[in-house]
């Protein structure tokens, strides 16, 4: 049996905790949390269910002590990527194996940081230990998917993925306000908007399927659309005031042998776009529903 510590328990780090906590063949020896209105209480009863009477800790030191076999690392990355990417150096250099859904463009390789690729190489082969990136967008959806879908093919011109969200249940603010602009004055300059954050994250997908499938990139292009809403919005994240942003739209393009414009409809592209918003209504005809 695999004795294994979950890191977080947000949204997604609940999920997994329960998940662990269930399996027969996991053996869930700790739960890290960061926020001191969760620590020190019972994980089960954290993550909404029943005691399992596992303690909480804020501590590193006592994850590290605990010397599980793998964390899973479900810490939000988005804004701090640095930060994440020194704990997994620190878990790896430890011996300890590391499952994350944190940094999304570490899904693959290709692409990422040269230099912070070379770190992590290091502090796993000096720990003997590996590191896992995986999710359901990218990680799945975008990628392992499509690669799958594509043996349906005999001729590929072009390939494009869509995520359609409703955020409206959605509380992470830093990354609905600060990264993709939610709620802010349609002056505002988003994260997602600067050169290169999208790639970041989502050109990891795009050139997961181009490597796979044999094709050279020329580069990777991005766009970004916003829209403002005219009513009053309650959504998890707070309260979105008229004339801010409630819709957006953004798109991280492959290019290959030039072609890729036009949203993704010229042939020899595989791209990937994002449509978000946060009320059913809030999709204005700039913005269509079909995206």
């Amino acid at each position: 049996m695999k004795r294994v510590v979950q890191w977080s328990t947000g949204g997604v780090g609940k999920l997994a905790a329960q998940a662990l906590f269930e399996r027969d063949d996991f053996d869930l020896v700790g739960v890290l949390v960061h926020s001191d209105a969760k620590a020190g209480r019972d994980a089960g009863e954290v993550c909404g269910d029943k005691p399992w009477h596992i303690t909480t800790t804020q501590s590193v030191d006592d994850i590290i002590s605990l010397k599980p076999d793998c964390v899973v690392f479900c810490e939000n990355g988005d804004l701090r990527p640095n930060e994440v990417i020194d704990r997994f150096c620190q878990l790896l250099e430890h011996g300890i194996n590391v499952v994350s859904t944190s940094i999304a463009g570490l899904v693959h390789h290709n692409g990422f940081d040269p230099g912070k690729i070379q770190r992590l190489n290091r502090a796993g082969h000096d720990g003997g230990a590996s590191l896992y990136v995986s999710g359901m967008e990218p990680g799945f959806a975008a990628d392992q998917l499509v690669l799958v879908l594509t043996t349906l093919s005999r001729n590929i011109r072009s390939i494009r993925t869509q995520e359609i969200f409703l955020y409206d249940k959605y509380p992470v603010v830093e990354t609905m306000r600060d990264a993709f602009g939610f709620g802010l004055g349609p002056g505002h300059t988003a994260l997602v908007e600067l050169p290169g954050v999208q790639a970041h994250t989502w050109s990891a997908p795009v050139r997961m399927v181009a490597d796979a499938l044999g094709v050279e990139l020329d580069c990777i292009r991005e766009t970004y659309e916003k829209r403002t809403t005219d009513k009053q919005l309650n959504v998890a994240m707070g309260v979105i005031e008229p004339g801010t942003v409630g819709a957006v739209r953004f798109e991280t393009i492959g290019v290959v042998n030039g072609r890729g414009r036009d949203h993704h409809r010229a042939c020899q592209s595989h791209g990937s776009r994002h449509g978000a918003r946060l009320a059913h209504s809030r999709s204005p005809r700039h913005l269509p529903h079909h995206y």
